[in-house]
This record gives structure tokens, sequence and C-alpha cells, in this order.
């Protein structure tokens, strides 16, 4: 199946799921900063920029494993090319083995069986690898299909390409996984002190009630809590930023 990775379906079940997380999030921050039928209707349109942005974290988390995973598949084709296989043949023995470990329904093993089917109907392997790398918009696999593009139509070394290609993939996806680690404590840090000022007014609303009223239900109350809400969002925006490192 031919997959176009800029774009994302959500199944019925996970627009059920993040539908209703994101109108628990709508009730929740009614509940701490407006407490009125009319806020919550007005906060209830934030649930499709959820839906949206949620969609552009599964598109990224996407290309990422695609990333981890090709560079298994890299070490399949390496090993078939010098077992002897045609590139063509190798790519059939790398899809059994991507099947072998992460199931049929793997990104890549569906790549691969995509290029095995359109092989069968006489589709070039460079055609096929160009495709895939335009699609993938992941910067290592399109340089790595032009490359092997490039071998195979001049006659090149497409054995040593692969190999010298699977090196500085593994060095990449290392060095990202030992920044995941380094900076795992700080995410974890990061989505605690996210939750902090939620916590307090939740706090304070059960410990002393009645003492938030005078911010609830009044114009003046409501302007403050959305200059708050705005703050806090701003500052979990910026604490995301922080966290994230692209190599």
């Amino acid at each position: 199946m031919r997959i176009q990775y800029d774009s994302y379906a959500y199944s019925r079940k996970e627009l059920l799921k993040y539908t209703g997380i994101s109108g628990f999030l709508c009730i929740a921050v009614n509940l701490l900063f407006y407490q009125s039928v009319w806020a919550f209707l007005l906060i209830f349109p934030i649930t499709f920029y959820y839906l949206r942005e949620k969609k552009k974290e599964l598109i990224k988390a996407r290309r990422q494993r695609l990333h981890y995973h090709f560079k298994d598949a890299l070490g399949s084709l390496g090993a078939a090319l010098r077992a002897g296989y045609s590139m063509e043949n190798a790519i059939g023995e790398a899809c059994g083995d991507m099947r072998r470990l992460y199931g049929a329904g793997d990104e890549l093993t569906r790549e691969l069986q995509y290029m095995q089917a359109q092989l069968r109907n006489q589709v070039p392997l460079e055609k096929l690898l160009a495709d895939f790398g335009e699609r993938s918009q992941v910067e290592d696999i399109y340089n790595f299909s032009q490359i092997l593009s490039a071998a195979k139509r001049t006659g090149g070394n497409v054995t040593g390409a692969l190999e010298k290609s699977a090196r500085v993939l593994e060095g990449k996806i290392e060095i990202k996984k030992e920044i995941d680690a380094a900076i795992a404590a700080r995410k974890l840090e990061q989505k605690i002190m996210s939750i902090m000022p939620a916590g307090i007014i939740v706090y304070m609303q059960a410990t002393s009630p009645g003492f938030l009223d005078v911010l609830y239900r009044n114009p003046l109350g409501a302007g403050i809590m959305s200059g708050c809400l705005l703050t806090y969002l701003a500052a979990y925006h910026m604490g995301r930023k922080m966290v994230e490192i692209e190599i």
C-alpha cells in the first residue's frame, strides 16, 4: 500500500479516543478557569484544534518510527546483497525480516510489500526508491534512495553504498536515542511543572471553598482568568519546545 506520510487519517477508535480527551480537557479548563456554561461553549471548538495538533504529533511519531525501522531494513538488505541476491530479490528478504520483527501492519513492512508488488509489474526499482524517499519526508531515507538509485543507474557499488548509508544512519539514530535518554528526566519535569498551576487551583478550591468565587461568573474575573490561561498555555508551549531536540 502506498502511504502518504504528510497526512494522517484517524481510525474510528482514534477519533472517539482523542475527541473524548479533548472534551475532557475543555470541561477541566472550564471548571478551573470559568465555571460557566457559556464559557464552555466558547472553549469547546478548541477540540478541533486539539485534533489537528494531535494529528501532527502522530505524523511525526510515524516518521520517527519509519526512520528507526529503516536502519534494520538496511541491515537486512546488506546481508541479502552480500549473500548474492539481486537488489530486487533483497527487497523481498528485507520485507520478510521486517514482518517478523515489527508485524505486517508496520509502515516499512507495508512499503516493502508495495515495492514487491510493483516490481512484479515491471516498475523500475530506482523509481520506487525515489518515490519512497520523497513521500517519507525523512532526510536520511531520501538521501539513501537518491544514492542507491544513482548507483544502480551507473552500475556503481550498490553493496558499498548500502553499507556506508547504514553506518551513517545507525550513528545518527544512536545519537538521537542518547539525547532522548539524557533529557528524559527534563521532559518528566516539564510535564509535572505543566500540571502544577492546575493542581494549585484544584487544591485551593478543595481546601478553601468560596475563596476563588470572586474570579468566577463576572467580567473582571473572567478577564483575569483568561490572562492566566493564556500565560499558562504560552509557558506550556515554550516548555515543550525547550525539550525537543532535532538532529
